[in-house]
């Protein structure tokens, strides 16, 4: 339900998972992964006590797993029983994707912890450069990492198909580097929990109670805050029992450091009105090839191998007009009508605004928020390109 958290420090390699085997309560604890079964016990996991909550043993291959009891001593028996290796996962025959493969979505994966040495001493130089420079750096950086990640989700796209692997994409761009995971897991449910003609409210609803972030009490003093809680949990109490197999433990979601604008009850109450726009994929598609062919006739991607050292040029600036002019087009495409609550509220316990805030986070009349606009955006272009 949860795959954890890497561990840095040594011991299992991920903390905190929360996994459910078959019909068995949810149970946190942590996993470790090894290239065999075998590794459990070659590995000495099975004699150190930082191994104790494991709960799962995940492997490539199922070999190697050591008899129990083969002795016949009943006091060697009971000492395998305290040691015996928990349950094992083998994912060779369970992946859609050759090993091959699976090494260059992980090749992908940024590194979790540089240095310390090495920890912001490129912000000094770039806080130097004006918006232009910057673009083009980024720009020169973006093949490098762009066709790993265009190849992950074209392997998804293969096995989930095209729209669902977009869906996951706009979920995990909601979710920022907090909650990426959590709004992945719910989108990839979709097709569990997506019903035909589901309005915006009832979707939010769904949305709310599957993340296990609707609040369980009201306010008791915030009106306008009750009375739309009253009205979710009107709807969610009648799917609870439908898909209680499905409700993620509040405890996966990350709240530290992040803006109210950001919250995810909020990120998901703007999927909701993104999953009701029945044509927005179209929308997407269409934004998508005019930007490729915007790009192709303007002679754009020789900025990719540009030298960012390079005294900036006149045609940079245009560039970077056009740009903006695409985001903004996409922007518009990703922004809703007015809510009738998150308009006016950033979470279930914020008082009300003074100013309607569009759902994606901008108050009316100001430019708050455009930089997680512009995210959004960018990421969902990026995944937009088949």
């Amino acid at each position: 339900m949860h795959p954890g958290f890497v561990s840095v420090e040594g011991g299992p390699d991920f903390r905190g998972a929360v996994i459910q085997i078959g019909d068995a309560a949810p149970c946190s604890g942590d996993v470790e992964i090894d290239l065999r079964a075998a590794g459990w016990r070659a590995h000495g996991h099975d004699r150190n006590p930082e191994f104790k909550n494991v709960l799962l043993h995940v492997v490539w291959e199922k070999l190697g797993v050591p008899p129990l009891g083969g002795s016949g001593n009943e006091g060697r028996l009971k000492a395998e029983l305290r040691t015996r290796p928990p349950a094992s996962l083998s994912l060779c025959d369970a992946l859609d994707a050759p090993i091959a493969e699976l090494g260059l979505w992980l090749e992908n994966d940024p590194p979790r912890d540089l240095p310390e040495k090495l920890r912001g001493q490129c912000c000094v130089a770039l806080r130097e450069l004006d918006e232009t420079r910057q673009g083009r750096i980024l720009n020169a950086a973006a093949p490098r990492s762009f066709p790993s990640q265009a190849e992950q989700f074209r392997a998804r796209a293969r096995h989930a198909g095209w729209e669902q692997a977009l869906w996951e994409g706009l979920f995990r761009a909601l979710g920022y580097k907090h909650n990426v995971w959590p709004m992945q897991n719910l989108a990839e449910l979709r097709p569990r929990w997506l019903r035909d003609a589901d309005p915006a409210f009832a979707l939010q609803a769904r949305l709310l109670g599957l993340s296990g972030l609707l609040p369980a009490e009201l306010t008791r003093a915030q009106k306008s805050t009750d009375g739309y809680l009253r009205r979710v949990w009107d709807c969610w109490w009648r799917e609870r029992d439908e898909f209680g197999d499905c409700v993620l433990p509040r405890a996966v979601w990350k709240f530290h450091g992040l803006r109210p604008a950001n919250h995810p009850q909020r990120r998901l109450a703007l999927a909701a009105h993104w999953l009701a726009d029945r044509k927005l994929i179209s929308k997407i598609e269409h934004w998508s090839v005019a930007s490729v062919l915007s790009d192709c006739s303007s002679g754009r991607e020789s900025a990719l191998t540009s030298n960012h050292n390079e005294p900036a040029h006149a045609g940079d600036h245009e560039d970077s007009r056009k740009t903006h002019a695409l985001l903004d087009s996409l922007r518009k495409i990703l922004e809703v009508e007015r809510d009738e609550f998150w308009s006016w509220h950033w979470t279930f316990r914020s008082a009300r605004l003074k100013k309607a805030a569009t759902a994606a986070g901008r108050c009316a009349g100001d430019g708050s928020g455009g930089e997680r606009d512009s995210a959004v955006a960018l990421d969902a272009r990026r995944r937009g390109q088949k």
